[in-house]
């Protein structure tokens, strides 16, 4: 009910021109937008957008649609253009999103890369994403994972409570494996069914786009394109979870052409995000951090920039990027962060 009545204010705001007219007033915010993954519909592994994916025709409508109010630049002091921002570097960014982005108009974007899908296959894709498809796609039945020193904790997964699974018990668990940073979730549920079975049933070319990383080498052809890399931590993990000496070894160690460029934290939201995690970003050299929220409260700043998710639907894309939902949560405009 709560998300119809929504829905029911953003079109109510997008004909009365009210979104113009927030554009306008939040002219002087910057706006930078995150996706994910690009992948075509016909590819995905029974009919399942695992993680955050957009097929082809969802992203193209977006962009198109931010064209509208928006030029688009890789320059986050310019508050006139958006920047399109997409986290961890697999293959599907460049090649099927840069598809679409070079088809409307030369877009540049910024693509923030883990070390450890750097030149790797799917086999060694992010724990996170074998992970989720381990849990979208494993047979339904009864499996049980090792938590709390090793008890076991059994659950019965089925179609109709995958995301509960999800959200309930992988996730918590999962940011509490500090020492294997996940993969020991991994491996307890590979032992009950092998995530190289459920890889082997999928597409070969979609193993590629989605769990594939990107390549020294298309970086290099994309920065001289005129895209921005940028660095995304070596595992993925929360980063509030680990020690000082973990967080700066997977902040720090990055290529040297990411050095100067903007940081992104994995998940990017306030709980895996603490101040000593952000005092080793400005530390590391970094000139700036970008956060997955739109609006991250009192850590905004330079090191914490909002950015957006946006939703297919473009009533609610607009009620949120013109700074309207913003305002009916916070009486006031959009944050300026100045660089």
């Amino acid at each position: 009910m709560k998300a119809k009545i929504i829905k029911i204010i953003a079109v109510i705001c997008y004909y009365s021109g009210l979104v113009k007219l927030f554009y306008r007033l939040n002219r002087h915010s910057k706006r930078i937008v995150t996706f994910h993954n690009v992948i075509p519909a016909n590819l995905l592994p029974k009919g399942k957008k695992i993680g955050l994916v957009d097929t082809e025709d969802e992203f193209e409508n977006k962009i198109i649609e931010l064209s509208r109010y928006f030029s688009f630049s890789n320059d986050l002091r310019d508050a006139k253009s958006i920047t399109i921002t997409f986290d961890d570097g697999y293959k599907n960014q460049f090649e099927i999103a840069g598809r679409i982005l070079e088809h409307l108009g030369n877009i540049n974007a910024t693509v923030f890369v883990s070390g450890a899908v750097l030149n790797c296959n799917s086999e060694n894709a992010l724990t996170v994403d074998l992970l989720m498809h381990w849990i979208e796609l494993a047979p339904e039945g009864e499996y049980y994972i090792l938590c709390n020193s090793n008890i076991k904790y059994k659950f019965n997964l089925t179609d109709q409570n995958r995301q509960e699974i999800w959200q309930s018990i992988i996730w918590p668990n999962f940011s509490l494996d500090t020492k294997n940073k996940g993969r020991s979730i991994l491996d307890t549920l590979d032992s009950q069914y092998p995530i190289s079975k459920i890889l082997g049933n999928c597409d070969q070319r979609y193993l590629r786009l989605r769990l594939s990383g990107v390549s020294s080498k298309e970086c290099e052809n994309y920065l001289n394109t005129g895209w921005t890399i940028g660095w995304h931590t070596i595992n993925h993990f929360p980063l509030s979870r680990l020690s000082d000496e973990e967080k700066s070894k997977e902040i720090c160690d990055s290529p040297a052409f990411m050095k100067p460029v903007v940081f992104s934290y994995p998940y990017g939201e306030l709980a895996s995000v603490d101040k000593t995690t952000i005092d080793v970003v400005k530390e590391a050299g970094y000139p700036c951090a970008v956060s997955n929220l739109p609006d991250p409260g009192n850590s905004i700043g330079v090191f914490f920039m909002p950015r957006y998710t946006l939703d297919s639907d473009k009533f609610l894309l607009h009620f949120e990027l013109s700074g309207i939902k913003y305002f009916l949560t916070n009486f006031r405009r959009l944050p300026v962060v100045k660089l």
